[in-house]
């Protein structure tokens, strides 16, 4: 075992040897050149990176809906700055009524913090709406009917659908929204 560590070893500075003497005394390294930074393309996450590919956005809406989305987390984050601690404040004293037995007062407490939970949930809202408003009409069309199927698939998970009834769900969707308009 001992021998064929030092063989290994020796084979190895052998190698290393030689590569230092194939290597002429002139020889420079070849510079490493950066390439050139192409423009950062905007980058959508989550569902919205998903709606890009089944919607088949275009740079322009992409544009648009990184925008949005920014703005949505700007106002997310302002919305928290003024009303996060009266929100943890709420939810404390509603807590501590309930474990104090007085059903009233936690009942009064978390109607208030479902009021002011509301306003966060309408920012939400807005911002849903506006990027639905950049989809074309035949892209929102897809992007409900992709967005009901993932629905149902994950209603019955572990259901293999065959093709037909894909279809037929698909088609169901459809109907169903040609009647909701």
């Amino acid at each position: 075992m001992k021998r064929l560590s030092i063989a290994l070893a020796a084979v190895a500075l052998l190698g290393l040897a030689v590569r230092a003497a194939q290597a002429q005394p002139g020889d420079k390294k070849p510079e490493a050149t950066k390439p050139a930074r192409a423009e950062k393309k905007p980058r959508l996450w989550g569902a919205h990176a998903q709606m890009e590919k089944v919607c088949d956005l275009s740079e322009e809406q992409v544009k648009q809906i990184v925008q949005l989305n920014n703005t949505r987390k700007e106002a997310l984050a302002d919305w928290d700055k003024v009303n996060g601690a009266k929100l943890k404040e709420l939810q404390t004293r509603s807590k501590q009524a309930m474990e104090d037995q007085q059903r009233d007062k936690a009942m009064a407490l978390y109607k208030e913090y479902r009021a002011l939970w509301a306003k966060r949930k309408e920012i939400d809202l807005n911002s849903r709406k506006e990027i639905m408003a950049v989809l074309l009409p035949e892209q929102k069309a897809k992007w409900l009917q992709y967005v009901a199927m993932r629905t149902i698939k994950r209603r019955f998970t572990g259901v293999k659908f065959t093709d037909e009834q894909v279809s037929k769900i698909g088609a169901a969707h459809k109907k169903f929204a040609a009647e909701a308009k």
